[in-house]
């Protein structure tokens, strides 16, 4: 099995040191890797026949990085090895080097990174060109004398430059820490820092060694621990060296050193090499006395023992190491022999002369009882009993003073000589004994549930008697559960006896009247009602009212049987528990109350008809107008309408309204039209006049076969009525000119006599319209109808006598629009082809691109339409074709720039704000860059490569280093890529 610490001699040197619960099992790492990290326990350990156990590697907390192992005995063979290389704190990327004494890490542009530190400083890393270094060492930390060990500290990182990585600084060493009875090591312990790195540009320094310690009470090291530190990188320049680690190796008996290397690692070219590390080895004075077993120490572990130290005589302890206790004492019972013979009288060689169980010494040094008599006070009790089992004075013969002698305790009664009331309850043991009779040793003599004591000094009851009163209640029962009073049969004197009351009804034994509910206790056998219920029957009246005050029935809930309650009737409707229908009124109390009326009033709504009628009825007695529509329950049953339907007759108005209105509520249609009454309502008509604008036709006609306004006579306003249209003309009432020939229907049945049914009434060629309104020819004399020989909408004679226009040709000024559309339609010249001489055509305006043909400039943007097709290729419809904040005639003939191009430029800055903020927008340089009032320059918060630090995009890493490229080449060529993408251009051309 494991030894359990302490280990040899090594308890008071390593208690707390190890942690982990003990494994009773061996622990063999046999020609194979193992890999272990954190504190272990084993029985015994072995790494033999090349065997590796190998730390797990440092991972920024909990065990990794290190291990420590405690065995009763751990051998390492001269072919195996406990490694821990590299295994420490972790070097970063571009930054210091992890641990106490990490490195520094290179700076930027080719500045290689300082070494780690452990044991020794890490060296420094070399700058460009050997310049003055850069990556700083780590610093030194460790001692020789602590009983623990760290890793070593990582190197720093190289220099990154024009965005590459400097790559991570070399890792440290690991921690091994080794505890045994023995420790056999032939092989190698190796926890060396790794080696710097080079990478793309900058060196990485080298990682520190990392820490050893073993401890054991035999130590026979043969082998070799190494913990140096790793070279620094090199490239162009040189990473530090890392520092050397720190190596302990402390025995107690015996031991034999292992070689130890804790050399720095070298640092190339200019670098520094690292430090040499810490070797702290040899014989150990665990105990701090300042001897060591081999002078003579002859317990290393205890720091009051040492050759020469003051002896305490007599304490078995040998203080001053000469192989003796000072003092004789043959029997050890703490009486030298001689004071036993001379002066005691006792046996020096038996150390209890009397035989009472005390050591002589003690009764005459302690007790001051005699070592020769077994019972001094003679109370029945040895001395030995007294001091050792009851603890009572073996000088007093009734140590607590209760009366009873401390051997009639203990022998007769079995009470506690020590204390004068045994049992607690009050009374001491000598009274309960010799005057109650009681039993010292039970507090509760009677077993009544009440303390002798509180049964003689507060209660007065029996204590030897469990129920003094003789109800059948113990007398315990009585004052811890019932409160009743153990000396008196009927406590509250209701009749009915305590027991009764606890036991066979539950009810209150000091309460006469338990429920409250004006009746004693005894009701039960009075009435028959429960004692515990104030409401028997549950109707809401306590038996006494119901007794005392309404003669009803406690045990009858409805005494009347109208179906409501007794408390009901009396509590909540006022009516008599005793008669069923107060109010008479057909319905019994309990349905009124079940429907909400009042049992007292037999018109409980007051509509005209009774709570029973309505009832019957259907409506409802606790609402006048059972069906909201304004009309009283009773006035629709004397009127003849439903009162359970609003809409009686269902024409869509309530019979309230109807009657308000005038309208018959049976009665859909009152006047008859055709449409309910409701209808007319909603459409605003009369419902009591079937026509309601006068027009001949009736409501209904109007709304619901021919569409016209039942409120409008002459619905499409054309000098006819709806009537007259439909009985007499035949014309459309909904149309104001049916033959579509330029006059009203009215106009020619009322004043030209013309059909209004016929658009060229004389079948002259023209219509009636064109004869009256444009010719002044007679519509009844087909010879005077003008002609139009050319067809373009104006009769020759207004192209002859007041246009000017040619009657044979449509166009006369061949601008793609006809002479008559020109003067009657869209008001432009038929004799000029260019009306507002704009450069395109009036039929180009219209028929094309939508301009207007009386504004030269359509759009307002200082640019004519025609310059705008033909010269810009700008939108002569949009101000701003590009959308850049800036007018087309702006960019056109102030600006210079493109007004179908957003950002003329290309320099990622639209042309409306560049002029805003008052840069240039046909020079793309100046874009990025915003000055202030003073000249300074700002950020441009609309720039997507701006970090908004110095007013200038960034690329790359963020390292400004020499280079002929420029920093973020490729996010320029995107964003130029990009405001080509977003040139937007909308030609348009003549068609």
């Amino acid at each position: 099995m494991r030894p359990s610490l302490p280990l040899g001699v090594l308890g008071v040197a390593l208690a707390g040191l190890l942690s982990s619960p003990a494994l009773a099992v061996d622990l063999t790492v046999d020609a194979t890797t193992s890999t272990l990290d954190g504190t272990q326990s084993y029985d015994n350990i072995y790494v033999i026949n090349g065997g590796v156990l190998v730390v797990t590697d440092y991972s920024g907390g909990g065990t990794t990085g290190t291990v420590s192992l405690e065995a009763g005995y751990i051998q390492v063979d001269a072919t195996s090895s406990i490694v821990a290389t590299g295994a420490g704190y972790r070097g970063q990327t571009n930054a210091d080097g992890e641990g106490p004494g990490g490195g520094q890490g290179g700076s930027c542009c080719q500045d290689s990174g300082g070494g780690g530190a452990h044991g020794g400083d890490g060296g420094d890393g070399v700058g460009d060109n050997n310049a003055t270094p850069d990556g700083q060492g780590g610093t030194a930390y460790g001692d020789s004398t602590s009983l623990s060990v760290d890793m070593g500290s990582a190197g720093g990182a190289g220099g990154a430059a024009d965005g590459d990585s400097g790559g991570s600084g070399a890792n440290g060493g690991g921690s091994i820490t080794l505890i045994a009875d023995t420790i056999d090591m032939a092989g190698a312990i190796v926890t060396n820092g790794d080696n710097g790195t080079i990478p793309n540009n900058d060196a990485t320094g080298g990682g520190a060694g990392g820490g050893v310690l073993l401890i054991a009470d035999v130590l026979n090291c043969s082998g070799t621990i190494t913990a140096v530190g790793g070279s620094g990188g090199q490239i162009d320049d040189a990473g530090g060296g890392g520092g050397g680690g720190v190596v302990k190796q402390f025995y107690d008996t015996s031991g034999a050193l292992c070689a130890v290397d804790v050399s720095g690692g070298s640092g190339p070219a200019n670098a520094t090499d690292g430090g040499v590390g810490i070797d702290a080895s040899g014989q150990n004075d665990f105990d701090g006395d300042g001897f060591l077993s081999s002078d003579g120490d002859c317990d290393p572990t205890d720091a009051s023992v040492y050759p020469g130290a003051t002896e305490i005589p007599a304490d078995g302890i040998d203080q001053d190491c000469d192989g003796v206790d000072s003092g004789v004492d043959s029997d050890g019972d703490g009486l030298d022999d001689d004071v036993e013979v001379n002066t005691t009288n006792t046996d020096p060689f038996d150390p209890d002369t009397d035989g009472d169980g005390l050591d002589d010494g003690d009764e005459v040094n302690t007790h001051a009882t005699d070592p020769n008599d077994p019972d001094t006070d003679g109370d029945g009790l040895t001395d030995g009993d007294e001091v050792d089992t009851w603890g009572s004075d073996p000088l007093n013969t009734d140590t607590d003073g209760d009366g009873l002698t401390d051997g009639d305790e203990v022998n007769t009664w079995g009470s506690d000589p020590t204390d004068a009331d045994t049992d607690t309850d009050g009374l001491d043991d000598g009274d309960e004994v010799n005057t109650h009779g009681t039993d010292p040793t039970s507090s509760d003599t009677d077993g009544d549930g009440l303390s002798d004591g509180d049964e003689i000094n507060v209660h007065g009851t029996d204590p030897t008697n469990s129920d003094t009163d003789g109800d059948r209640l113990t007398d315990g029962e009585e004052v811890n559960t019932w409160g009743s009073d153990p000396n008196n049969r009927d406590t509250d004197g209701d009749g009915v006896n305590d027991y009764r009351e606890v036991i066979r009804l539950g009810t209150d034994p000091n309460n006469p009247d338990t429920d409250g509910d004006g009746l004693s206790d005894q009701e039960v056998d009075d009435y028959g009602t429960d004692p515990l219920s104030a409401d028997t029957d549950g109707d809401g009246l306590n038996d006494g009212d119901e007794v005392n005050t309404w003669g009803t029935d406690p045990l009858n809930a409805d005494t009347d049987g109208d179906g409501c309650t007794d408390g009901d009737e009396v509590n909540v409707y006022g009516t008599d528990p005793l008669t069923g229908d107060a109010d008479g009124d057909g319905l019994g109390d309990c349905e009124e109350a079940a429907n909400g009326s009042d049992p007292n009033n037999p018109d409980t709504d007051g509509d005209g008809l009774n709570d029973g009628d309505e009832v019957d009825q259907g409506t409802d007695p606790t609402n006048p107008d059972t069906d909201g529509d304004g009309l009283d329950d009773g006035d629709e049953v004397d009127g003849g309408t439903d009162p359970t339907n609003p809409d009686t007759d269902g024409d869509g108005l309530d019979d309230g309204d109807e009657v308000d209105q005038g309208t018959d509520p049976t009665n859909p249609d009152t006047d008859g039209d055709g449409l309910s009454d409701g209808d007319e309502i909603t459409v605003g008509s009369d419902p009591l006049n079937p026509d309601t604008d006068g027009d001949g036709l009736t409501d209904g006609e109007e709304v619901n076969d021919i569409g016209t306004d039942p409120l409008d006579a002459d619905t499409d306003d054309d000098g006819l009525t709806d009537g007259r249209e439909v009985d007499e003309t035949a014309t459309d009432p909904l149309n104001p000119d049916t033959d579509a020939d330029g006059l009203t229907d009215g106009r020619e049945v009322d004043e030209t006599g013309t059909d209004p049914l016929d658009a060229d009434t004389d079948d002259g060629g023209r219509t009636d319209g064109q004869e009256v309104n444009i010719d002044g020819t007679d519509p009844f004399d087909p010879s005077d109808d003008l002609t139009d020989r050319d067809g373009d909408g104006a009769s020759d004679y207004a192209e002859e006598n007041e246009l000017g226009t040619d009657p044979d040709n449509p166009d006369t000024d061949g601008d793609g629009v006809l002479d008559g559309e020109e003067a009657y339609d869209h008001g432009t010249d038929p004799l000029n082809p260019d009306t507002d001489g704009d450069g395109l055509t009036d039929g180009e305006e219209i028929n094309e691109y939508g301009t207007d043909p009386l504004n030269p400039d359509t759009d307002g943007d200082g640019l004519t339409d025609a310059r705008e097709i033909d010269e810009t290729s700008t939108d002569p419809l949009d101000p701003d074709s590009d959308d850049d904040g800036l007018s087309d005639g702006e960019e056109v003939d102030t600006l210079g720039t493109d007004p179908n191009d957003a950002d003329t430029d290309d320099g990622g800055v639209p042309d409306g704000e560049e002029v805003d903020r008052g840069t240039d927008p046909l020079d793309p340089s100046d874009d990025q860059e915003i000055s202030d009032d003073t000249g300074v320059i700002v950020d441009d918060t609309d720039d997507p490569d701006d970090t908004g630090v110095d007013g200038k995009p960034t690329g790359g890493s963020g390292c400004t280093c020499a280079s002929s490229t420029p920093p973020g080449g490729a996010a320029w060529l995107l964003l130029g890529l990009v405001g080509l993408v977003g040139l937007r251009r909308r030609p348009l051309t003549r068609r």
